[in-house]
């Protein structure tokens, strides 16, 4: 006190660059004067730190003002001199730290070195540097997404996360979580579905044709192959590409290269019994092993004739190749086989008739 005047007065350090000198005169006693206050910096003055205040009446006078003092180095003193009615009065001093951890201007629980707003309590931080405090700001990484709307609302590169596994889908290389890289999936957005083998738009799990022939999946042997969709013979090997289509033969082997299998050309079989090895056979026997019930035969293309001649070969002179089924009574469309042979030739006939024509003749003389 002065003059039975209450008085108080402070100096402050709130930031790097700023202090702040505080007073309060509360008169009671009806004192009139005036107080001052002149800075000093390691005992030179700074003119930009001054003040006065005159009171003339009972009342409380009470101010805070704040002074830069950029430039101002590390562990300097800036000292306030006071004066009342021009006389020295005391002294306020404060030794300058910067980059100090403790201060906290606006109380917020975040020391003004980190704090972006360190003279308002509501803000600390501004991510996007738009001058806007993140408590405010309702699009913070400025990336055009609403915090509201983004997964990454502090990271502008990001805004979705697709199967939620903390990675975003700009990062992400598998956007749905099945295990299919985006790259190779055609759905990449779709956790129940990652191919779509006939490129309908339809995934394979849900598309009930996959590879879009007109079979459905369940009724067809290849559903991921348009041009087969049958296997006969149940040997792995599509009809559309079996070189023998009713005989079991996965190896497809075809000997003489004419694109009828082995196992049911009849240009590479002698008899019905054995396996073939390009057209030999000895007792049923052939390089590779025995083979008991003999080969199934393709009689695809045969005619009736020869059909019937292969599986009558009992019958037929071994003697005389395609000698016509001799014993075969019928006819085939496009067999070109002469089903008349063993009976009666043309020529025959008419030796036959000239014969009768001359004896009649000759009886007609006599008489």
């Amino acid at each position: 006190t002065f003059n039975d005047v209450e008085f108080s007065f402070s100096i402050a350090q709130i930031s790097d660059t700023t202090i702040e000198v505080s007073y309060e005169v509360n008169n009671t006693v009806d004192w009139m004067g005036s107080i001052a206050w002149d800075g000093y910096l390691n005992g030179v003055a700074l003119s930009q730190i001054t003040g006065q205040l005159n009171i003339m009446n009972n009342g409380v006078y009470s101010n805070t003002t704040q002074y830069d003092i950029t430039g101002i180095m590390n562990n300097d003193t800036i000292c306030v001199e006071l004066f009342v009615n021009s006389f020295f009065y005391d002294e306020y001093c404060v030794t300058v730290s910067i980059g100090s951890s403790t201060t906290d201007t606006d109380g917020d629980g975040v020391p003004d070195v980190l704090d972006a707003f360190p003279m308002d309590a509501n803000e600390t931080a501004d991510n996007d540097g738009d001058g806007l405090g993140d408590n405010a700001d309702t699009d913070d990484d400025n990336d055009g997404v609403s915090d509201s709307a983004d997964a990454f609302p502090m990271d502008a590169t990001e805004t979705d996360d697709f199967d939620g596994d903390g990675v975003g889908d700009n990062a992400d290389t598998d956007d749905d979580g099945d295990g299919v890289s985006d790259a190779a999936d055609a759905f990449p957005f779709d956790a129940s579905e990652a191919f779509d083998n006939d490129g309908d738009g339809v995934g394979d799990n849900a598309d009930m044709d996959d590879d879009n022939d007109g079979v459905s999946d369940q009724e067809d042997a290849f559903p991921f192959d348009g041009g087969a969709s049958n296997d006969t013979d149940s040997d792995g090997i599509a009809d559309a590409y079996d070189n023998c289509l009713i005989v079991f033969n996965p190896n497809q082997a075809d000997a003489d290269l004419d694109g009828i299998g082995t196992e049911c050309d009849p240009d590479e079989a002698t008899g019905n019994n054995g396996n073939n090895t390009g057209g030999n056979n000895t007792g049923g026997n052939t390089t590779g092993g025995n083979n008991t019930g003999g080969n199934s035969t393709d009689t695809t293309n045969w005619t009736e004739c020869e059909i019937w001649e292969y599986f009558n070969q009992d019958l037929v002179d071994e003697t005389q190749p395609g000698n016509g089924c001799p014993y075969y009574d019928g006819s085939t469309e496009g067999d070109d086989e002469d089903d008349s042979e063993g009976l009666p030739s043309v020529g025959f006939f008419a030796t036959l008739t000239i014969v009768g024509l001359a004896f009649a003749f000759a009886r007609k003389e006599n008489d």
